[in-house]
């Protein structure tokens, strides 16, 4: 398992939001966009969705394993968490 993860998550506040975003995803637009536009998370949306690299334990376990296995490629995945749907 990796010890440094880095995540670009777009945070939204409910499911129907995040289907809305993943599907415009797939016809084509930017992640970076997207995440500007639609990520409840000020900071990161700023910055394209884009996470400082973290260690593993730092996040919700949820979050990492969603994470981890992504293997570098956009995928949509819910994770439930106190800040919202990722």
């Amino acid at each position: 398992m990796k010890t440094e993860i880095q995540a670009h998550p777009i945070l939204v506040k409910n499911e129907k939001t995040a289907k809305e975003i993943k599907q415009t995803f797939d016809k084509g637009e930017k992640f970076e966009a997207l995440a500007k536009q639609y990520s409840t998370d000020t900071s990161h949306a700023k910055a394209g969705g884009k996470l400082e690299y973290f260690t593993v334990g730092a996040m919700l376990p949820e979050f990492e394993e969603a994470v981890c296995q992504q293997e570098g490629e956009p995928v949509y995945r819910q994770v439930d968490e106190k800040a919202g749907d990722v």
